[in-house]
């Protein structure tokens, strides 16, 4: 189980003076196995900056897409640099990486000549910075918190550890930030900050208005012995997961893929409980 210390933190409450070394002990005290401690900021070195697309050049005659980008990166000067990425349009915010910055494997960023122009650095990927395995195109900032100049590490909470525990079969409890934050805190004498569960319900049920009412069957309850289903009217089902929902589900291990699916994941990891998401207007009968 993937916990990214940020995670953590939100359900127990740690000191500031508390290392990370701490943490690991206290997980091995209490019987978890600590296979690994995961940080990509470590690998990384600045400056990387947060850069608005100012301009877009297509170049042509070239077997592959190759895009000569102007960037505000919050200098006195427009930076411009080769990228072969097609996933952003002007407007748009990115991770830039400026020479002099080294990016995990040691790839030192510099500026260079190529396709007849000069590149004077970079624009990253989250597989370029260690951050993912996703490499079909770069990253686009949608935090509306960015701005043009800002530390791009900073921005993207690079600097994460995530501890990775191995969880016993009669520990399942401990498959989830919630569960794991639990033992943690016990281990250290901390406070666990926990859910409030009424006052949630309580927000849910202010916001209730009547939707398509489904209904569900269980026709072998060896398998499960209730099922509980939930209706949310007026959700866009197209809109974009949020950057800071999408890079805890890669911090945990799993690739986002759109904001139903990546909600329930986040749900699942957070609190253990396994969930599904149905298009109500696409269900006839009972499921």
């Amino acid at each position: 189980m993937k916990l990214p210390l940020s995670w953590l933190s939100e359900y127990v409450s740690l000191p500031k003076s508390i290392t990370l070394e701490q943490i690991v002990g206290a997980f091995v005290r209490i019987g978890f196995e600590v296979e690994g401690v995961e940080n990509p900021g470590k690998a990384i070195k600045g400056p990387l900056r947060i850069g608005k697309v100012l301009s877009i050049e297509e170049l042509t005659g070239l077997k592959k897409p190759i895009r000569y980008v102007g960037l505000d990166c919050g200098e006195k000067s427009i930076r411009f640099v080769i990228c072969g990425a097609t996933n952003f349009q002007v407007g748009d915010l990115v991770v830039v990486a400026i020479p002099g910055s080294v990016l995990p494997g040691n790839f030192a960023i510099t500026a260079r000549e190529t396709y007849g122009r000069t590149s004077n650095g970079m624009i990253c990927s989250a597989r370029e910075l260690g951050l993912g395995d996703d490499h079909n195109g770069i990253i686009v900032v949608r935090d509306s918190k960015a701005r043009v100049g800002d530390d791009a590490l900073k921005t993207l909470k690079v600097d994460d550890p995530v501890i990775d525990i191995a969880v016993n079969p009669d520990r399942g409890y401990a498959m989830s930030i919630r569960g794991a934050a639990r033992e943690l805190a016990m281990a250290l004498g901390r406070p666990f900050i926990d859910i409030d569960g009424k006052k949630l319900l309580a927000s849910l049920e202010k916001k209730k208005k009547s939707g398509k009412f489904v209904r569900a069957q269980i026709s072998d309850k060896s398998g499960a012995d209730s099922i509980f289903l939930r209706s949310l009217i007026e959700v866009d089902a197209i809109a974009l997961t949020p950057d800071w929902m999408a890079r805890r589900l890669t911090q945990a291990g799993m690739r986002p893929i759109s904001l139903a699916v990546d909600i329930t994941n986040y749900v699942m990891l957070e609190l253990g409980q396994p969930l599904h998401a149905f298009d109500s207007e696409k269900i006839k009968g009972t499921l």
